[in-house]
């Protein structure tokens, strides 16, 4: 027989039991732009996190990447910026092993109902649930995992500075070579002991192409919303590891243009009511529905390209020929389409999306791609040939190649819009539109050097 679980009170008295020197807690949101927001509150208010939550202003979800309001649908200055009611995420409750910050435990909130009947309609988080249980309601369970690739570099601003190269032996693309995974030493083993000890379960430490940079996967997990939550928390662990190592680490997909862009791949398989992985058929292809999820994965991706390059920086990571995504396809272990499917059968067979950023929001990344995964089941949808071969030397003109562009193909969305609610879709797009308007509204420094000092 199961055991009744802990009341909040013994919640707090095995944490303290287990970190006898906590004495602070950070209560942490993820906004639109996944962005950690909250409250820092001494541990002792546990127990009344634990069983009443917080309130915070539901349009927190909706500000910009520097905190501003911009008030999109008249939610923020217009409505009065009311309060409204988080909740504890179940079994978030984590140390932060971390020292360069004061706090010395964390729990992530959110606006989803912890019993998973309602959230605020605007909240990707809320877009993910949704997503889920769509897939849950045909008979599905989807099985995801992250990867995600980022740079270690210099503490100042990467603008002006350069990958740590210095530590490095070649500034060439000394992919998977072991030695430069101990000359970034204590700060790659940090981030798996704060893996272990936050309970996010990390694979393994590759070094990537270029200097500085490098991939850490995430398990698999059959909990695809915890599987998001431990993937933006896990960013935030990158970041306090480095930090506390005199290092600082970036996901951009794209900070220095001479070298390998960063991205976040999702790696997809659906179960069935008794946990047989539907893509997998015995075949060597992988079975009809493998493809019919590839195809509305595909049929989708226009619409949904502002969702996976979520920033105007994001679009400079597609470039021709650099095993990033520009068209439309889909191959069996092929890195240049946007979908690769590997050679893995049985209970590995699955397809990894490649498209994200790794700085997109992982709920609203994956609450896209699980949606249209389930429109084209429902639908059917027969996918194209499986591409072989260099599909990456141009980029297609039927996707979006800036976040402009791709706002404007979010604004006239149908599966993606009616999937999620045509009010909550359209106001996402209209804050983040709001976002750009103002980032674009600045004079940059290369439009002096070009017009001010060039203008005869």
């Amino acid at each position: 027989m199961a055991s009744a679980p802990a009341s909040p009170q013994q919640v707090l008295d095995d944490f303290q039991q287990r970190y006898p020197e906590a004495r602070v807690l950070d209560a942490i949101l993820p906004d639109m732009n996944h962005v950690y927001r909250g409250k820092r509150l001494a541990l002792i208010e546990l127990p009344k996190v634990l069983d009443q939550g917080l309130a915070m202003p539901g349009p927190i979800i909706t500000v910009d990447q520097l905190g501003f309001s911009n008030d999109p649908g008249g939610l923020g200055v217009s409505d009065g910026d009311p309060d409204l009611p988080l909740y504890a995420v179940p079994d978030s409750l984590a140390p932060i092993p971390w020292r360069s910050t004061a706090a010395d435990a964390q729990i992530l909130l959110s606006f989803v109902d912890p019993s998973g009947t309602g959230g605020y309609p605007h909240d990707p988080r809320w877009f993910l649930v949704q997503a889920i249980q769509r897939l849950k309601d045909m008979g599905y369970t989807p099985v995801v995992a992250f990867e995600l690739e980022f740079y270690l570099i210099s503490p100042d601003r990467p603008g002006g500075g350069i990958a740590l190269g210095a530590v490095e032996e070649s500034q060439g693309p000394d992919v998977y070579r072991m030695s430069l995974l101990d000359a970034y030493d204590p700060a790659l083993s940090d981030m798996l002991l704060a893996c272990q000890a936050q309970g996010i379960q990390a694979g393994a430490v590759t070094k990537e192409f270029a200097p500085g940079q490098f991939e850490i996967n995430l398990h698999h997990q059959a909990d695809a919303l915890k599987a998001a939550d431990h993937c933006g928390l896990f960013r935030r662990l990158v970041k306090g590891c480095a930090r506390d190592t005199g290092l600082r680490a970036t996901f951009m997909s794209k900070p220095f243009l001479e070298q390998s862009g960063s991205g976040m791949h999702i790696h997809v398989s659906l179960l069935d009511q008794d946990g047989r992985n539907v893509f997998d058929d015995g075949s060597e292809a992988g079975s009809p529905l493998l493809r019919q999820a590839i195809a509305g994965a595909l049929t989708t991706l226009p619409e949904a390209m502002a969702a996976y390059a979520w920033t105007p920086h994001a679009y400079r990571r597609f470039l021709a020929n650099a095993f990033v995504p520009v068209t439309p396809t889909w191959g069996y272990e092929n890195r240049a389409a946007a979908i690769r499917v590997p050679f893995a059968g049985g209970p590995a067979r699955r397809f990894e999306f490649r498209v994200p950023g790794a700085e997109a929001n992982p709920h609203l990344a994956l609450a896209c791609l699980l949606a249209s995964i389930a429109h084209g089941l429902e639908n059917h949808i027969e996918a194209p040939v499986a591409s072989v071969g260099n599909v990456g030397a141009l980029k297609s003109p039927a996707l979006p190649w800036t976040l402009s562009a791709a706002l404007e193909r979010m604004g006239q969305a149908r599966i993606l819009s009616e999937a999620f609610g045509a009010a909550s879709w359209d106001l996402l797009r209209e804050a983040k539109a709001l976002e750009l308007d103002n980032f674009q509204a600045a004079i940059t420094a290369r439009e002096y050097d070009w017009y001010l000092h060039h203008d005869a």
